[in-house]
């Protein structure tokens, strides 16, 4: 793995399916609804007498729920693609997730048949490019892949 951050000197021990992907999308929309819920009846004290029970709270604004996914570290995801392609396919699935085109990002370090393949299947999901280094040179010192995949061709995968 990369020399240059704490996760990278691990080692790989396996990869997340897209359930489990998921399953950290229901976690932090569970916590930012508690952080909510906690916020309005604290601000609003005298009127929780009022609430429906259902807990529709009719006419006060929500805290949105997650909004903006960066796929990122412990790990290349484009490393575990098809697990990564399936939940960002559900992320922005209107039945599912519905997070808006554009919310969802890929960071890679740069597989070029991959980002290629992720472009062509999900145009709708941004892609972030980690160099980790200004030239070439530096970036093979500290990345694994740069020797396979040079930044003129990471320039070209992107701009296709």
């Amino acid at each position: 793995g990369c020399t240059f951050c704490a996760t990278g000197t691990m080692g790989l021990r396996g990869n997340l399916t897209s359930g489990e992907i998921l399953e950290q999308m229901v976690h932090a929309d569970r916590i930012l609804a508690r952080e909510w819920e906690e916020k309005w009846s604290q601000e609003n004290e005298s009127e929780r007498a009022n609430i429906n029970t259902d807990k529709s709270y009719q006419g006060v604004p929500k805290l949105d729920l997650v909004r903006n996914v960066v796929f990122m570290g412990m790990g290349e995801p484009l490393d575990n693609y098809s697990n990564v392609v399936e939940a960002c396919r559900s992320l922005v699935n209107r039945t599912q997730w519905n997070l808006a085109h554009g919310r969802v990002t890929v960071s890679t370090v740069g597989l070029v048949s991959q980002i290629r393949k992720l472009t062509n299947e999900l145009p709708e999901i941004n892609l972030a490019l980690s160099l980790h280094a200004p030239n070439q040179d530096a970036r093979t010192a500290i990345v694994p892949t740069a020797s396979r995949y040079p930044i003129k061709t990471l320039i070209q995968a992107l701009d296709e």
